[in-house]
Parts: C-alpha cells; structure tokens; sequence
C-alpha cells in the first residue's frame, strides 16, 4: 500500500486507504508489503521510479530469520521535481513481486479536492455546496472513510450509492477542526482517493 507519512507496524496493520496522488503539504510517501513464506538469506528490494523510468531510490533489506508472515515498508521524501506517474517495484531474490503507480503533482493551490478517477469510481469535494460528488457506475453498498493526512481515522460511513451522480453531505464541524483530509470511497468497481483542502 501507499500512505503520504511515515509509518509504524501499527499504523499498516489498520490497513488504511491507499491514495494514489501525492502533493505539498504531504512530506514523505512511504510504500508498505505484507509478505507470506520469506527464508533466512532472501532479500527484499524495493526501488522507486520518476515517471521517465529513471531509479530514483533503492533499499533493500537481507532477511535473517525465516517468517511465515511479515510487514516491511520504505519511504522517500515528497519530490520537489519530477511531477508525474511514478512507480515503486518490490521484488524478492530479484523476482519482482508487486508494482504500485501513482501521481506526484507540485502541491495544492485552490481549496477543493484532486482525484485520481477510473472507470467505475471518481470523488470530489464540491466547494460551493460542501458535499462529495460522488459518481459510481454500479449501485450497491459503498464506503466512505476520512483520514487525517498523518492517517488518524475520522470517520467511517456506509451508503448505498445508485449509478450515476450522487451526493453525499460534508460531516459537520469537519472544516472547523480541519484544514485538509484524505476521503476514501470504496465499494463495487474498485476504490478512489480524494485529497480535500477543505480551508486555507
């Protein structure tokens, strides 16, 4: 998974939303795996990419005690260059296991949210009427979780979404006690992140 802060073994067992965009105020991007069977002597790597293939970082980490399970994470600081769809490979004894993509962009200048969109799913923060447009192309039940940036959790609702456009109300007090937040929406055809600047 992808989080915009550093992490401990905790934070990755609550196994929080996966945003898949990055800009100011994040400060670190931090990838983390659940791996299953590793062995005394393999060797974990990881190696990140800017969006014209360039290896931007490595870290790898020699494993020196078998485990059935275990939780391993690296991270980088927020680029101040290279905008763009970046990539990070994790591969174990060079046989590449998993590969996540996500956007970097500059930081964010206007209130309002950005979101990464695919086919099934798209999220965004409606400044003037304070509600999530959220667009669905399936109807079913969906979830909604909100974060803090450094990933405490807010809040967690359920809704059962028609295809098309539908309109969710901003919590109260929300903007009163935060400037910024990740919203989450979950539920049939995949999962989309938000990143709200709900006041400068």
């Amino acid at each position: 998974g992808l989080l915009p802060f550093n992490v401990t073994l905790d934070t990755i067992r609550e196994e929080l939303p996966t945003p898949r965009m990055f800009a100011q105020p994040d400060s670190i991007i931090t990838f983390w795996i659940h791996e299953y069977g590793v062995k005394k002597g393999d060797t974990s790597t990881f190696q990140w990419y800017t969006p014209s293939g360039v290896l931007w970082y490595e870290y790898k980490y020699p494993h020196t005690y078998e485990s059935r399970y275990f939780y391993n994470w690296t991270y980088i600081t927020m680029p101040k260059t290279n905008f763009g769809k970046w990539h990070i490979r994790y591969s174990l004894n060079n046989i590449a296991r998993k590969t996540s993509f996500f956007e970097v962009e500059d930081k964010y200048t206007e209130i309002g949210s950005a979101a990464l969109e695919n086919e099934e799913l798209s999220l965004k923060y409606n400044v003037q009427n304070d509600l999530f447009d959220a667009v669905v192309g399936r109807e079913g039940i969906y979830q909604m979780v909100m974060t803090t940036v450094e990933g405490h959790l807010i809040s967690r609702q359920t809704f059962r979404l028609s295809p098309g456009l539908n309109r969710i109300p901003l919590m109260e007090g929300l903007k009163e006690r935060y400037n910024f937040i990740l919203a989450t929406l979950e539920g049939q055809g995949g999962i989309t992140t938000a990143k709200v600047l709900l006041q400068k």
